[in-house]
């Protein structure tokens, strides 16, 4: 089956099954962003007015019932509806005047995010402060969003917690056993907030916070081990009372693991003018490249988060980034992997009741193939920090 007919029968299963949540990652907001690149992609008004149709259902919604998003933060809450706002509004598909008539919402978030640093180490970029902070970074040219971003890398700077070889940052969300370790990861963890920090670097630049990352980018790299533990060279968690005590997972994804760290290392060596970034990128990048079974990928099923279709984009990323061909040649085969796993999967009802979950359902993969079938760049990944 080729991608487009792929693609085809999975939007039509996205289209005919029903959608009760407004978040970001399990509900409408992340619709409006499907179809919101469906339109970038195609260039099909039917898209752009499902797009508008469905985002205009949450603001009804919002403004009815409040609680169809839930809190604050970015997968589930207004963090996740300003960022889709600021994104429609930057492609020319929406016209709100977010300064003004989010006024109230923006300083909200930003007292609530503040609160998060400062007491209770609420880090997290999905469901914490860091994931205020990207939301920020799609309007940091507006001087009052500026000002937030400045006071609140000024709070993260006095948070962190420094080492002799580097800072770490607490990722902290649910379960406060979360604050007994060091989460090296994307989607929870030290990773996801450094890129979020070379995002918010391009909106309030400044030794200060430039130092921050780089403090942040050596802690991780100390850990490098000098031999693949369980296929991989960096620790999913680290034990903070025992530095000895670390985690290791073969799991080759989005939401943690090597991929992640090297997607870091090239933008942070290009963005901060670190060669030897690079070099070891580079370094890393021939061990990954080999990884391709799922003994060594733990990558057996073909959804965003952890299985194939999100690996597919990370490597599609990184071509962008390198221009290096063999980056090119894995996203490829990741997608025919996706291809291969979703057949089993369509069959055995392996989606159901997640038919219009971006994360871990088909909006993620359809998103993932597109790049594949229409050869454009998209902008729907920065959203994940791609």
């Amino acid at each position: 089956m080729n991608l487009q007919a792929v693609f085809n029968r999975n939007h039509a299963i996205i289209e005919a099954a029903s959608c009760n949540s407004n978040s970001l990652l399990t509900g409408k907001l992340g619709l409006v962003l499907y179809y919101f690149t469906l339109y970038q992609a195609f260039e099909d008004e039917v898209y752009a007015d499902r797009c508008i149709e469905l985002l205009q259902e949450v603001m009804d919604t919002e403004e009815d019932d409040p609680a169809g998003l839930t809190g604050v933060n970015f997968a589930n809450g207004t963090a996740g509806l300003g960022f889709i706002l600021a994104l429609l509004n930057k492609y020319g598909l929406t016209e709100i005047d977010l300064a003004a008539e989010f006024h109230d919402m923006d300083k909200g978030l930003a007292e609530t995010a503040m609160h998060f640093i400062i007491n209770e180490d609420r880090n997290d970029y999905l469901h914490g402060a860091f994931g205020i902070l990207h939301y920020f970074t799609m309007r940091g040219d507006e001087p009052i969003i500026k000002s937030y971003l400045s006071a609140l890398v000024e709070a993260v700077c006095q948070k962190v917690v420094k080492e002799e070889h580097g800072t770490w940052f607490r990722s902290f969300f649910s379960d406060p056993a979360e604050k007994a370790r060091i989460d090296t990861g994307l989607a929870h963890g030290n990773t996801g907030m450094l890129l979020i920090l070379l995002e918010v670097l391009k909106a309030v630049p400044g030794e200060k916070l430039k130092q921050l990352t780089r403090d942040g980018i050596s802690y991780l790299l100390q850990y490098q081990a000098p031999t693949p533990v369980e296929h991989s060279f960096f620790p999913m968690f680290i034990n903070t009372a025992d530095k000895t005590d670390r985690l290791f997972s073969s799991r080759m994804a989005w939401c943690y693991g090597d991929t992640g760290i090297l997607l870091l290392l090239y933008k942070a060596a290009f963005q901060l003018g670190e060669p030897a970034w690079k070099e070891k990128a580079d370094q890393l990048a021939i061990q990954l490249l080999a990884r391709k079974m799922e003994e060594s990928t733990m990558i057996s099923d073909s959804h965003f988060c952890h299985g194939s279709a999100g690996l597919a984009e990370i490597f599609q990323c990184l071509y962008r980034l390198t221009n290096n061909s063999m980056f090119q040649d894995a996203a490829r085969f990741h997608v025919s992997q996706t291809v291969t796993y979703l057949e089993k999967e369509l069959a055995n009802g392996y989606y159901n009741g997640k038919e219009t979950d971006l994360l871990n359902g088909l909006p993620g993969i359809n998103l993932s193939l597109l790049r594949f079938i229409c050869g454009k760049e998209l902008a729907w990944s920065h959203t994940l920090l791609l």
